[in-house]
């Protein structure tokens, strides 16, 4: 968390990046559609951690996966769809 902070302050020193824009304007809109009210998350509130995203590691769809398949390799994608709606 701490690495990707630093990369997010660096994009936004660079501006490329504005922390007070809404996240739906960096993702995909596949994406931002997994996200209740990604439109209104803005970047400063992922780094701050007062986004209200749900944490996927308490997600029982999640656990189970990690219970009935150890071998099986994530994606971003799964991960998002453990917490979509």
């Amino acid at each position: 968390k701490t690495y990707t902070a630093v990369a997010v302050m660096r994009l936004w020193e660079l501006k490329k990046i504005e922390l007070g824009a809404p996240i739906t304007r960096y993702l995909p809109a596949q994406i931002g559609q997994k996200i209740n009210q990604a439109d209104s998350i803005t970047v400063q509130m992922l780094l701050n951690h007062t986004s209200g995203i749900p944490e996927y590691g308490i997600e029982m769809e999640y656990l189970l996966k990690l219970l009935q398949e150890p071998d099986y390799a994530l994606q971003s994608l799964d991960y998002l769809n453990f917490i979509a709606g």
